[in-house]
């Protein structure tokens, strides 16, 4: 007899052979009830006399065989599956696809069995920038199936360390989704962990708090998948996290605004103004290092909020602007000439019309005259004069003398009113 009971306290296997001659029973587990499970019993009476019992696909108990002998071969009665011959003693519950097998299985097969039943999970992963090897998720045991009343956990990296290389996963998408309980992300170091937006297809998503069991690692956040309806999917993408770059000192020293994290680490360039000589400078996080080429580099930086780099310069070739304004009276010529006198470039030449300042004199300048700058590398941009501006064209004349008349006849007529009332 093969006798399986989920009872409300426990689960139950009962075997006995002819005669009857009892071989083993089991009670072990705690069902919850309105659900399915796979339910699995193993008994050798030959080479491994033990009764093992198996609750969706794992092992639950085992007992030596009571007495090692066969189960009954006699099957004149007929073989009956959820009540006994005398029509008694009926299962209480659901059956689905009952197997019945001429051998023993072993504990992996028994696995197998019962996720071959289940929805598959198909985790796509993204990173970008591209040639980045993430891992992007870690399993608990094996997390390509799920059943419908299984709860399934996984880890996904909220942050990433590859070198000098940070990343963070900003996103985790899909087509429809059942967010609860969004817990805390895990930091170290005042290292901030974007939030990662996990929404899976096919199932409801739980993230977990601080108390769930995760790995020494806190780059992790902790989810779990449960109410699966069909097959899941997890499409999980990162991207590259930029540190913002605030520079005071300019022109010392310019360079981007933000340490673009790539796949070989993070570094940016920073170059000294033209004619300026960096004295001193200064950076909240990371390392500065002067290339004796004009340019700094900015790595290793270890604040992810931002980093600000203060600079000291001094002009290297202190240069005064020249006067090459002087109330109109300097041409164009004698400017470029008063501009290359004082070692500096001319800049772009333009022209504008003037009535106060004669064709081909100089009506303003770009720098101030009396300022200091660095000499050989600044260039003082013009506008000379086009004199005073060309008459207006004759075709217009005749227009503007008819409404010069009729405003006057407007005001005429309205004056001839008053007098007359």
């Amino acid at each position: 007899m093969i006798h399986p009971e989920i009872r409300p306290n426990d689960y139950r296997i009962h075997l006995r052979g002819a005669g009857p001659t009892n071989i083993g029973n089991i009670t072990a587990g705690t069902p919850q009830f309105g659900t399915w499970v796979h339910y699995a019993i193993t008994y050798d009476a030959t080479d491994d006399p033990v009764v093992r019992l198996y609750i969706n696909g794992s092992e639950i108990a085992e007992l030596d065989a009571e007495n090692a002998v066969p189960l009954p071969s006699n099957w004149d009665l007929g073989a009956r599956v959820g009540i006994n011959v005398d029509d008694a003693r009926p299962f209480t519950g659901l059956m689905d696809e009952f197997y019945l097998y001429k051998r023993a299985l072993d504990e992996d097969e028994v696995n197998q069995l019962y996720r071959a039943g289940l929805y598959p999970i198909t985790i796509n992963v993204d990173s970008e920038p591209p040639g980045l090897n993430v891992p992007g998720i870690a399993m608990d045991n094996d997390i390509t199936t799920i059943g419908p009343d299984e709860a399934r956990s996984f880890w996904v990296w909220s942050s990433l360390r590859r070198g000098e290389a940070i990343f963070q996963a900003y996103e985790v998408t899909t087509d429809q989704y059942n967010l609860e309980s969004p817990g805390p992300n895990y930091a170290d170091g005042g290292h901030p962990n974007t939030t990662p937006r996990v929404i899976v297809d096919g199932a409801s998503l739980h993230k977990g708090n601080a108390d769930w069991p995760v790995p020494d690692d806190p780059h992790y956040d902790w989810y779990q998948i449960h109410g699966a309806t069909g097959p899941v999917t997890i499409d999980i993408t990162y991207q590259a996290k930029d540190i913002p770059v605030t520079i005071n000192g300019d022109p010392g020293l310019t360079g981007p605004s933000v340490v673009h994290h790539e796949v070989t680490g993070h570094s940016i360039t920073l170059s000294e103004g033209p004619g300026y000589d960096v004295t001193d400078v200064t950076t909240t996080s990371g390392t500065l290092t002067d290339n004796e080429d004009g340019t700094w580099t900015l790595s290793a930086v270890t604040d992810y909020d931002g980093v600000t780099i203060t600079v000291t310069s001094e002009i290297a070739d202190p240069t005064d602007v020249p006067d090459v304004v002087m109330d109109g009276t300097l041409s164009r010529e004698d400017a470029e000439a008063a501009i290359t006198a004082a070692g500096l470039l001319v800049g772009s030449v333009t022209f504008n019309y003037s009535s106060t300042v004669p064709e081909g004199h100089v009506i303003s300048q770009s720098i101030p005259a009396g300022t200091t700058v660095p000499g050989g590398v600044t260039a003082v941009d013009i506008v000379v004069s086009q004199g005073p501006p060309p008459p207006m064209p004759l075709g217009w004349m005749p227009v503007l003398i008819v409404l010069m008349l009729a405003a006057f006849a407007f005001v005429g007529s309205r004056a001839l009113r008053r007098r007359t009332q």
